[in-house]
């Protein structure tokens, strides 16, 4: 059975709109020839075939495009990742830049009450609301 408006290797080795005219061309046909149930058959089966043709094609491009957008932000987020990790780094680095004073200021602070306690051990002083013996200083520190 030939027909004059299906193109040669129907329907995998037409293009979209081929695909899309011989679909309506077999329309009419299967419209035209309601009553012949032969050719109602052969054509909706043609045109069954082309449908799928398209929807195989259109799963496919947008399968792809998928793919890609997966792997783009796949990329983007480990991009993402690497510059908080060195940011993070950075903001390490200036913290104990910043706390580095305060630090050695500790341990100062400490030392001059380490040596008041060894010098007067029976005193007792304040930090804030504290109260701190020297007795309990010492013994830390032994």
């Amino acid at each position: 059975m030939e027909y004059d408006y299906l193109p040669d290797n129907y329907p995998s080795g037409c293009t979209n709109k081929q695909i899309e005219s011989t679909i309506v061309q077999l329309e009419k046909e299967i419209k035209g020839n309601s009553r012949v149930t032969n050719i109602v058959a052969n054509r909706a089966t043609l045109a069954q075939l082309g449908q799928t043709e398209l929807a195989s094609r259109f799963t496919k491009k947008y399968s792809l495009l998928a793919f890609k957008v997966s792997i783009f932000s796949l990329i983007l987020s480990s991009l993402i990742g690497l510059i908080s990790l060195l940011i993070s780094n950075k903001a390490l680095d200036y913290a104990k830049i910043q706390a580095s004073p305060i630090i050695e200021q500790y341990k100062r602070n400490k030392e001059r009450i380490l040596e008041q306690c060894k010098v007067n051990p029976d005193s007792e002083f304040h930090i804030g609301k504290q109260l701190i013996k020297c007795s309990d200083i010492l013994k830390e520190n032994q």
